[in-house]
């Protein structure tokens, strides 16, 4: 988990379902996301920059693989621009949120 482990370590003293926040400016091309990640909050608690930019990898390899862990989701492409979203690509008929 690198850099980014105290911080995680930190989110265990949180209540059980805390506000999460997170800022970022992305685009989807053939399931692959591509982001830049500018804030992260967890409860009260926000992520330092630094340590935001030191864990990319991590922080875009966990997004996208709980994006793309929804049976039938696929994405050709996924972009933001001027307040709307562009998406090409397959939805599943429902999605089970439930643990």
């Amino acid at each position: 988990m690198g850099k980014i482990g105290p911080f995680v370590r930190r989110l265990e003293m949180l209540k059980a379902n805390p506000a999460f926040y997170l800022k970022f400016r992305s685009s989807w091309t053939d399931n692959v996301l591509s982001m830049d990640v500018e804030r992260a909050e967890i409860g009260r608690f926000e992520f330092p920059k630094k340590v935001l930019d030191d864990n990319r990898d991590w922080v875009r390899s966990s997004l996208e693989k709980h994006v793309l862990g929804v049976p039938e989701l696929s994405i050709r492409s996924l972009t933001f621009t001027d307040g709307w979203m562009r998406f090409d690509g397959t939805l599943p008929q429902s999605i089970d949120w439930s643990p």
